[in-house]
């Protein structure tokens, strides 16, 4: 399992995420890939032997672990100004949506989230709010 870029209109394609450059150590697959605001990083989430949210710059290189706090983290989004990442995370054996500011910093935790982290969260425009899903229904919760 890999990233990679592709330009449809030069026709070329290069690796973004290989086992190599995400440092994730043994894994199984990635998922939910979503590329920054400003097109210069990629979100995405490593299954292995934990669970983990990890950015790589798009151009290529070195991938980030987001949360080391958790070893259990889904569905990753990316705020609308590009300096925060949404997700849901195991902690202290429960579930939570969280945001984590881009850079470093102590995740926050927003609400309760469904146990194995939820199908999706996603921003709002306006970044006031993120949605996530929760009891098989949609909520919407402040940012704040």
């Amino acid at each position: 399992m890999e990233i990679w870029l592709r330009s449809l209109q030069d026709g070329w394609s290069t690796p973004v995420v290989t086992t190599e450059t995400a440092g994730a150590g043994e894994w199984q697959s990635v998922a939910k890939p979503a590329l920054s605001p400003d097109g210069q990083r990629i979100v995405y989430e490593v299954i292995g032997a934990t669970h983990g949210i990890w950015v790589s710059p798009a151009s290529g290189g070195r991938a980030v672990l987001q949360d080391t706090e958790s070893p259990d983290q889904h569905s990753p989004a990316w705020s609308p100004d590009g300096q925060w990442i949404a997700y849901q995370r195991l902690r202290d054996g429960r579930w939570e949506l969280a945001k984590l500011p881009l850079g470093g910093g102590a995740p926050v935790a927003l609400a309760e989230a469904d146990p194995g982290g939820g199908l999706q969260t996603a921003w709002s425009p306006t970044g006031e709010w993120i949605a996530q899903t929760y009891r098989g229904r949609l909520r919407v919760v402040s940012v704040e």
